[in-house]
């Protein structure tokens, strides 16, 4: 992991959905899985191959290549998800609040025989607590082209994509039990695929 000069002297928030169409306040996450019923953990640069083990009908192989957490966007804003970046002291690219940019660099490989069509939010990072594991809401993915297949990727069989994907988290929340959920939102008793971030 990449750690541009991150310091943990903040709040302990994060970011919500609040039940309407558009608006994230500060507080919980959305639960999405139980660390006690993961049995599969990943590193940095291991192929990771989801299939039906994972409820996944048609089998792709993930490899998170590079994590990096930094106060500046490598992009430009428009890429951003407006309703994240509302509440968020920007100047000149650079966060000059109380948050964290997270980025996830992975690559996605269609093992299968079909077309395999695979949304960037499927890979998620997740906090840790009380043994629940919380996904944190996406703000950036370098597949992003707007409108109803907003994160959509299609792949042909055996080809590959590099995809990037962001989050902004207060600062105080790298000091929690994070992960990388490679095999996208579950029921809370179904396994899952996690890497450390």
């Amino acid at each position: 992991m990449v750690n541009e000069a991150h310091s943990s002297q903040v709040n302990s928030e994060s970011i919500q959905h609040d039940g309407t169409e558009n608006d994230y306040v500060l507080g919980k996450d959305f639960e999405v899985a139980r660390l006690s019923k993961v049995t599969k953990f990943a590193e940095v640069g291991e192929p990771v191959v989801i299939d039906e083990s994972y409820e996944k009908s048609n089998p792709y192989e993930i490899t998170i290549r590079q994590t990096k957490i930094t106060d500046t966007f490598e992009e430009e804003l428009s890429k951003w998800e407006d309703f994240i970046l509302e509440d968020i002291e920007i100047k000149d690219k650079k966060i000059v609040g109380k948050e964290k940019i997270v980025y996830i660099d992975y690559t996605l490989k269609n093992c299968g025989n079909e077309k395999l069509e695979f949304y960037t939010p499927t890979v998620l990072l997740e906090s840790v607590e009380d043994d629940y594991l919380s996904g944190i809401e996406m703000a950036f993915s370098s597949e992003n082209k707007g409108g109803k297949s907003a994160y959509q990727v299609l792949l042909a069989p055996g080809e590959s994509k590099d995809i990037r994907i962001g989050y902004i988290i207060p600062e105080n929340r790298l000091n929690d039990e994070l992960y990388i959920n490679l095999t996208g939102s579950v029921s809370l008793e179904d396994d899952c695929c996690l890497v450390k971030l």
